[in-house]
């Protein structure tokens, strides 16, 4: 009998184990999962900066979805001033930004199952004696 209750004790130390082994490896894939589009954006920025005419279609392309260059005018002493292009580059901008601030939460939260399933609670409660 006692040999059967040994048996099933490692039985499911061994799943434990396994389901320890799944979430630490579903950590590093969403941390290097993070890194890969990090660099992704980091490149279209860099192309951005070094290279802008590159991007001249689709600034042009936003700036005719927010309304082209009669929408945003400003008039003064009969010039017109217009600001399609320059909104155009801030609402690209603020959605680079809300990418990059998802990866980092992708990051973020593959490091806290890594230090879920890494770390040894039990172990840390019995040496407290909590």
């Amino acid at each position: 009998m006692e040999n059967k209750n040994i048996s099933t004790a490692s039985k499911l130390s061994t799943f434990a184990t396994f389901i320890k082994l799944a979430g630490t490896t579903l950590g590093l894939i969403c941390i290097i999962m993070g890194f890969l589009y990090i660099r992704d954006i980091y490149k279209i920025v860099h192309q951005g900066i070094t290279n802008p005419e590159i991007y001249n279609e689709t600034i042009d392309k936003w700036a005719n979805i927010l309304g082209g260059p009669e929408a945003l005018v400003i008039r003064y002493n009969d010039q017109k001033i217009t600001y399609d292009k320059a909104i155009a580059m801030v609402v690209i901008c603020m959605g680079l930004f809300v990418l990059t601030w998802i990866v980092l939460g992708l990051m973020a939260t593959g490091a806290k199952i890594i230090y879920w399933t890494t770390t040894q609670t039990d172990k840390s409660k019995e040496a407290l004696a909590i």
